[in-house]
């Protein structure tokens, strides 16, 4: 399924949400925070079954379906990690506001961070038995500066 195949008029509030971030980041695999899950939607879905082995699953809208594949948000740092030793990059889009206060509308949710195998900084994601380097680049009036 091509992103451009997708008819936001026929998605969900909250799938037309996802559509709008998955069009900034159509190369990436975009985890979305769907209360206790992870969700992984379309071609990502398929593509993360495949990589570390989860169950594809489909949801049904309509007399449309889409491929579905979930990880529990407790589990996620073993998933990643595989994900990205695999060289993948993940876009995770976490919830920003607790959805037990919300009534009558859909959770804010945002892009919190973009995980990939030359951004990963978590101490539980780098192999310990492994050199991890590390640089920064900052731009600063009058130049740069390195570290």
């Amino acid at each position: 399924m091509v992103l451009d195949d997708i008819d936001p008029k026929k998605l969900t509030p909250m799938m037309k949400h996802w559509w709008s971030i998955k069009k900034k980041y159509p190369e990436h695999l975009l985890a979305y925070r769907m209360g206790d899950f992870f969700e992984f939607f379309y071609d990502d879905a398929e593509r993360i079954s495949k990589l570390i082995g989860i169950t594809l699953t489909k949801r049904k809208i309509g007399n449309d379906s889409y491929p579905l594949a979930g990880v529990p948000h407790h589990a996620v740092t073993n998933h990643f990690t595989n994900l990205i030793n695999q060289g993948q990059t993940i876009v995770i889009v976490d919830q920003l506001e607790d959805p037990a206060t919300v009534k009558g509308r859909i959770v804010k949710r945002g892009v919190t961070r973009i995980l990939s195998p030359g951004t990963v900084i978590d101490g539980n994601m780098l192999k310990s038995n492994d050199n991890n380097y590390i640089a920064s680049l900052v731009k600063e009036k009058g130049g740069f500066g390195i570290a």
